[in-house]
């Protein structure tokens, strides 16, 4: 019986993903990109996925043919033209979508829960997403509940032409003298040239009290880079709060895009 990160325990072959299509890997090389990097915050002494490489032929045997094949092509081949079109123009103004909005919201869970079980077979820890989240997202196309998206734009450098960031870490809130919620954080931040994703998701420490409410830290906005806050350089893409428009005001150069990376996981001791 085999394990895909979507059905759960299969019959089905697994099929070994491209964390980044060959579409992708076409566009960026032929833009002159040599180097891409994927790291890990580490988690059960987990080593790093990858270093800096020149090729982006990373592939990953986490998911099912059936899955590959049909519902995450399909995704793909909606999120190319969007995807294409920021690499190549940045500096072209346009508003997102709601279509585009939801492709890219999907495209970045996929990668994420790809990762994830990436890191759960060179682990052994227990998924940060359940079954059931896995499974909707395979058949419903939504994201899990309690996630935050973001998309900026970083001052591009070869040695960056992709890069991918994911961090596990836990924290508590306090928001009233009698409760403490302890939460988990998975967050993952990728970069496309000068394109940028960050997804924040969430999930209880601990099994929550019925009628309890669900709080989202407020260390995501936190750690500001110097002068400007975060909304200069990146915009909510999820949950909806309206019109996407793209370029953001401002954008990342390298220490802002480190503050980024850790803006989450700073605030919040290793698990």
């Amino acid at each position: 019986m085999n394990e895909c990160a979507f059905c759960g325990p299969t019959v089905e072959p697994m099929s070994p993903e491209d964390l980044f299509p060959s579409w992708l890997s076409r566009l960026l090389q032929g833009l002159g990109a040599r180097n891409f990097r994927i790291s890990t915050k580490p988690r059960s002494g987990a080593a790093r996925l990858g270093g800096p490489a020149q090729r982006i032929n990373v592939r990953l045997p986490v998911v099912c043919t059936p899955c590959n094949t049909q519902w995450m092509s399909q995704i793909e081949n909606q999120v190319k033209p969007l995807l294409t079109q920021l690499i190549l123009k940045p500096d072209e103004p346009k508003i997102f979508t709601d279509e585009q909005c939801t492709a890219l919201i999907i495209w970045t869970t996929i990668k994420s829960i790809i990762l994830d079980h990436a890191d759960v077979a060179a682990t052994g820890a227990a998924p940060f997403f359940t079954q059931a989240q896995r499974t909707k997202l395979r058949d419903d196309w939504l994201p899990p509940n309690r996630v935050e998206m973001w998309v900026g734009r970083a001052k591009y450098a070869k040695e960056d032409s992709l890069r991918v960031e994911f961090t596990y870490s836990g924290f508590s809130r306090i928001p009233s003298l009698r409760k403490i919620h302890h939460l988990h954080a998975f967050t993952v931040t990728i970069q496309l040239r000068e394109v940028v994703i960050q997804a924040l998701f969430l999930r209880n420490r601990t099994k929550p009290k019925k009628g309890s409410m669900n709080y989202v830290p407020e260390s995501a906005y936190a750690i500001q880079p110097k002068n400007l806050p975060w909304s200069h350089f990146m915009i909510q893409l999820h949950p909806d709060v309206g019109e996407v428009r793209w370029p953001p005001g401002a954008q990342l150069n390298r220490t802002g895009f480190e503050a980024l990376t850790c803006r989450i996981s700073s605030r919040a001791p290793g698990l």
